[in-house]
């Protein structure tokens, strides 16, 4: 049986009827807090290393039935919204944050009630004990009561009489928020998890799912960003400056990108492209004011843009893309402040979702080294659809 002679099949049979089943889940979570900077090192009230945290989540979600050929392609995943809270090591400088996110579940494998999950989270968190100058000083990893969050995590579940699964795993949780505001160090948690889910309605999946076209194409997308940043004042290049995280230091900055993508399936595009940055970070002067503040002006606006390469790939689900790319900065400022400087390499990462007339809009995390945000990136584009061709998997 094909996947479109599957999906008929499928939407007759629910005509009437809900098109999704229902998910209500549960879950706990458990394990360390990595130790990325001196405050979760040591460097706090405590006087010794933050391990330890807790979490709770709550979800409702939609089991994808194969009404859609998206569906089938990815082996019938499940997605929702949720609510988590985690209990920290040190809450007095860290507070008890909440996360309200999306998730997806997606499937590796699957074979009767046995399938191979992974999870994806993308979220807000609130209810931070941010960092301040005078109340809480420590705190170097979360810099604004509100991040965003982002969650991977892998498991085995198991399917019991149709209703019922459990599942066990493990994850990574990350806060941040995007240098929107200093210190932003973030903060990464890793844990065991283990969730109970039932469904609405009985759970009946089939066991092999059809073949499903090999849609393969071109296109050339061509992408506008805009995001703001703080600068953090190195107190190393200007000692006479004794408040290194000025909130009223802000920057903006503006990408602007060509990339050429090849759908290699229903799943996913890679490529490669140009990237221009305009920075008003990079060359910027600071002077120190009689009461120690920063005051912070503009460089020569030859300093303020550089010119990368950069891969990409895209996970595609229905109209949502994954993205992710990895840039190289072909042409960088250099003579400029070592703190202002562009590393070689950085990094994209976020959410893009195409409407009907190929113009998509999106949220990434621009980034360097993995790991450490430059500025959360607000974009809109176009792409352009080169030939295309049908073949099966």
């Amino acid at each position: 049986m094909t996947a479109a002679s599957y999906t008929a099949t499928q939407a007759q049979e629910t005509e009437g009827k809900p098109r999704y089943n229902h998910i209500v889940s549960a879950g706990v979570g458990h394990g360390k807090m990595l130790q990325t900077n001196d405050f979760l090192r040591g460097d706090n009230a405590l006087g010794r290393p933050m391990e330890r945290q807790t979490s709770c989540r709550l979800a409702f979600g939609w089991q994808t039935t194969g009404c859609k050929e998206w569906e089938i392609a990815h082996r019938l995943p499940s997605f929702g919204i949720g609510v988590s809270t985690f209990w920290l090591d040190n809450r007095d400088e860290m507070g008890q944050p909440i996360s309200l996110f999306g998730y997806y579940d997606g499937v590796f494998w699957r074979h009767g009630a046995h399938a191979l999950r992974y999870n994806i989270e993308m979220g807000v968190g609130t209810h931070w004990k941010e960092y301040d100058r005078e109340s809480n000083p420590n705190n170097i990893a979360i810099g604004s009561g509100v991040t965003v969050h982002i969650g991977i995590g892998l498991g085995y579940a198991y399917t019991i009489a149709d209703r019922w699964i459990v599942s066990l795993g493990a994850g990574v949780n990350h806060f941040s928020n995007g240098a929107l505001r200093k210190p932003n160090k973030g903060l990464n948690l890793f844990s065991g998890q283990m969730r109970v889910a039932y469904l609405l309605r009985d759970n009946r999946l089939p066991r092999e799912l059809p073949t499903v076209e090999k849609r393969k194409g071109n296109e050339i997308d061509v992408t506008l960003g805009y995001g703001r940043r703080q600068y953090e004042v190195d107190p190393f290049d200007y000692p006479d400056v004794d408040d290194e995280y000025d909130p009223r230091s802000k920057f903006n900055a503006i990408t602007l990108q060509t990339t050429f993508l090849h759908s290699y399936s229903t799943k996913g595009k890679y490529g490669g492209g140009l990237s221009l940055l305009y920075d008003e970070y990079m060359g910027s002067t600071v002077d120190a004011a009689e009461d120690g503040r920063a005051i912070i002006g503009h460089g020569p606006t030859h300093k303020r843009f550089a010119l990368g390469v950069l891969a990409s790939h895209e996970f595609c689900i229905a109209r949502l893309g994954i993205v992710t790319q990895l840039g190289y900065y072909l042409i960088r400022p250099t003579d400029i402040v070592p703190k202002q400087r562009k590393e070689p390499l950085f990094q994209r990462a976020g959410l893009k979702y195409t409407f009907a007339c190929n113009i998509h809009a999106g949220l990434n995390i621009y980034a360097h080294r993995l790991s450490v945000a430059d500025f959360i990136e607000w974009n809109v584009g176009y792409s352009l659809p080169l030939k295309r061709k049908n073949s099966s998997l």
